[in-house]
């Protein structure tokens, strides 16, 4: 598994200019530009899956959820309703 805390205190988003110069100055092709202009983003989404999936394992262990699996993911999307309501 990788070591996202290593990555703490990193640029934020965008990196378009970055990438940009990678590609012209350096010739790193398209394809690569744009990963590494995603990277930011990328890393949040990682965080987020591991954040869901800490969730869904824990409905899954509650005891009032085993054995139905359909209150688990349910329980788990409420809370991730109620987690973006609080980001914003």
């Amino acid at each position: 598994m990788i070591d996202t805390d290593k990555y703490e205190g990193h640029t934020p988003a965008p990196w378009e200019s970055f990438a940009n110069f990678l590609n012209e100055e350096m010739g790193v092709g398209d394809a690569n530009t744009l990963l590494i202009a995603d990277a930011p983003l990328l890393l949040e989404e990682v965080k987020r899956l591991r954040e869901d999936n800490e969730l869904y394992l824990a409905c899954i262990h509650a005891s009032h959820f085993r054995g139905k699996p359909g209150s688990a993911m349910s329980k788990l999307n409420q809370m991730r309703f109620l987690q973006r309501g609080e980001e914003e």
